[in-house]
């Protein structure tokens, strides 16, 4: 279901944007909670966009991603939901196939503890190579 405000619209499915031309493509803070962030990263290419934006991602330095689990802070309610910590090299090796990356950031005040270590949030700006 599209959700129109003047130039900007939300959208609940992909396919609802297959053959239609963009500007900037955004995910903040949601590809990890998504089944399978690759094959919807795949799916934007039957998408005409010029940029894709890639913000407040959970990377880590690693061969492979992993799946976890989030817990919700009690203070807020209670849940828990699967959460992909996304591979730094496999991620960029995989945009890279479509994308030129024009600039990275680290999100200094966001990140998780996992096994010990400090995980930080990233974000990435890249540039749609196959962009008419």
């Amino acid at each position: 279901k599209s959700f129109p405000q003047t130039n900007l619209e939300y959208n609940s499915e992909i396919k609802e944007l297959y053959g239609r031309k963009f500007d900037i493509i955004f995910f903040s803070g949601t590809i990890q909670y998504l089944e399978s962030p690759y094959k919807i990263i795949e799916q934007l290419k039957n998408i005409s966009h010029k940029y894709l934006i890639l913000t407040r991602i959970p990377i880590v330095d690693s061969a492979t991603d992993r799946l976890t689990i989030q817990h919700v802070p009690k203070s807020y309610y209670s849940a828990s939901y699967p959460v992909w910590l996304l591979s730094k090299d496999k991620l960029i090796k995989h945009l890279l196939t479509d994308y030129e990356l024009v600039q990275t950031w680290l999100l200094e005040n966001e990140s998780v503890i996992l096994d010990g270590k400090e995980i930080f949030y990233y974000g990435y700006l890249l540039r749609n190579k196959n962009f008419k």
